[in-house]
């Protein structure tokens, strides 16, 4: 059956932004490798013009 199987539940706030933040800045980064991640905030932040990428921010 489905025993030894992690059980799935929903990703909560916190956890889906930082994947959507993992993913964005591993894109970007490539693309342009001009980012890097704000460790204190969790922002992403350009490395050009040090402004963040995300209005939210």
């Amino acid at each position: 059956m489905l025993d030894g199987l992690v059980s799935i539940r929903p990703l909560t706030q916190e956890e889906l932004r930082k994947n959507l933040i993992d993913v964005f800045s591993v894109r970007y980064s490539r693309k342009f490798n001009s980012i890097s991640i704000d460790e204190n905030t969790n922002s992403i932040i350009s490395r050009t013009n040090t402004k963040c990428v995300f209005k939210s921010c």
